[in-house]
């Protein structure tokens, strides 16, 4: 899966962008792409060896990635390709090199 993303706003470490995979793709530009955030601060796992997480952490860990909005690909069914765009290395390390002037980047798999 390739996947393909759009900076709409950095603000610090949190990251508004566009996504969408490259194939299937969507019809339509923005309207039809996925929208979600992703804030490089949020804690997301636990920093505690796993023979000391018995005890409460004292926070609650966030997600990884909000999904604001799917994007809209005629003839996929499933999910799977949000996995495959969001919850990769890829848009992790691809995000934090965007800003104003560099606001594309995409990826391919393989």
């Amino acid at each position: 899966m390739n996947g393909k993303y759009y900076l709409i706003k950095k603000i610090g470490t949190k990251y508004k962008f566009y996504w969408a995979p490259l194939s299937p793709h969507p019809e339509n530009d923005f309207e039809d792409w996925g929208v979600a955030v992703i804030d490089f601060s949020w804690p997301t796992s636990d920093p505690r060896l796993k023979h000391l997480r018995a005890a409460p952490l004292g926070y609650k860990l966030k997600p990884r990635y909000q999904v604001l909005r799917d994007p809209k690909v005629e003839g996929v069914r499933d999910d799977t390709y949000r996995y495959m765009c969001l919850e990769t290395f890829h848009v992790y390390q691809c995000l934090p090199h965007m800003d104003e002037k560099h606001r594309y980047a995409s990826w391919a798999s393989g």
